[in-house]
Formats: C-alpha cells, sequence, structure tokens
C-alpha cells in the first residue's frame, strides 16, 4: 500500500455561491488532504445567470485558489476563505471524513452535494464508504 492508497483523514466543505436576488446555493466542494496539506477544488463551470464580473471572478476562483494552496498551504486557503469570503462566495461548515483517494472522495461529494439529484445520494454515499475503506 503506498501513501496515496493509505486511508487518512480529509476535510471538506462546499463552496457556496450568492448571485444577486438568488439564494445562496452549492457551487463546489473543496477538500483538505489534511497529511499532504493539498487542496482539492472542484467547481461548477459557471454560474448560471451570472453578470459579466461575477462569471470571470467564477472561471479565475479554481486556478486561484490551487495557487494559493501551492504558495501557503490547503488549510491556510480554508482558514483564508473562512473568515473572509462573504461576497459572492461562502464556505460553508468543514467536515471530517476517513479517504483513501481525495481526487475520487472530491468527485463524489461533488456529485452528491452540488449536481446532485433525487436518486444519486444513496449511492454516492455507498461510494465514499467504499472509498473510506480501501
Amino acid at each position: 500500500m503506498t501513501q496515496n492508497d493509505a486511508v487518512r483523514t480529509v476535510e471538506w466543505a462546499l463552496l457556496m455561491a450568492r448571485l444577486p436576488a438568488r439564494d445562496c446555493s452549492p457551487a463546489g466542494v473543496l477538500l483538505l488532504d489534511s497529511t499532504t496539506d493539498e487542496l482539492h477544488v472542484r467547481v461548477l463551470p459557471e454560474l448560471m445567470g451570472a453578470n459579466e464580473e461575477a462569471a470571470e471572478f467564477w472561471r479565475e476562483l479554481s486556478p486561484d485558489l490551487m495557487e494559493r494552496s501551492r504558495s501557503v498551504g490547503g488549510r491556510q486557503v480554508l482558514d483564508w476563505l473562512e473568515t473572509t469570503a462573504s461576497h459572492l462566495i461562502q464556505l460553508g461548515s468543514r467536515h471530517s471524513i476517513e479517504a483513501a483517494n481525495p481526487p475520487e472522495t472530491l468527485d463524489l461529494l461533488y456529485r452528491q452535494h452540488v449536481i446532485g439529484g433525487p436518486g444519486i445520494e444513496q449511492p454516492v454515499k455507498q461510494e465514499l464508504r467504499r472509498s473510506s475503506a480501501r
């Protein structure tokens, strides 16, 4: 078993988008690998109904968060978002889970909480348990 296959604790949080005249809604997932301090980011490709300024901000958000993570570490980026994000984006509560494959776990959380709908929650929960058991 390599380090990449080892079960480890990861933290994840929803990235919420708040557009004018709309409710705050899940628009991405941030997952922190606590072992490596690496931040994994998966966001919607675009925010429907966003003005040009918000759309440009959104397009640059994921690469910016990844760059910041490489520079200061993933935990610092999450801490920064918790204290400064308030206008277009907000960070939801952090959750800790065990995972063997952080990128796969990120994809499962994204499907469940961002693009998921009726019928996807149970299969994703089962897959998360299998991923965590590896």
